[in-house]
């Protein structure tokens, strides 16, 4: 006889074996391992991305660069990029870590009741071999 409970609780099972793989993969992280690797991840695209700006910038600005070259202008743009890096990296970095803590809590949620349901089903099996063997 077909126990529909059990099919329910495979079926979610499967479902969540399929659907999160993120969660599963977060799983295997401790928090902070987790968060470190998300944060390096994060510095490095925002590095890409300030490098990209900058690139853009000096292009559109390319033609009054070339022509007004100047030692302590040089300078002053040099401190302007490297103060503007961190200003702007503090806040990404802030962000960066909020999402992935929440998001970290989101999965081991999900992972805590997945556990759950796989535990409930092997009490099921076990149920249905002591009725058997009795």
């Amino acid at each position: 006889m077909i126990n529909n409970d059990k099919v329910r609780l495979m079926t979610k099972i499967q479902l969540f074996e399929n659907h999160e793989q993120d969660a599963l993969k977060a799983d295997r992280f401790f928090q902070r391992d987790y968060l470190g690797l998300h944060m390096i991840r994060s510095l490095l695209a925002y590095i890409v991305l300030f490098i990209l700006v900058l690139a853009v910038v000096f292009l559109y600005n390319w033609e009054e660069l070339l022509t007004g070259i100047d030692l302590t202008a040089l300078i002053h743009v040099g401190r302007w990029i490297i103060l503007s890096f961190f200003l702007l990296l503090i806040p990404s970095m802030i962000v960066s870590y909020i999402v992935y803590w929440f998001q970290y809590r989101r999965y081991r949620r999900k992972v805590r009741d997945y556990v759950m349901n796989l535990k409930q089903l092997n009490t099921y099996y076990k149920e249905e071999t002591n009725q058997t063997a009795e």
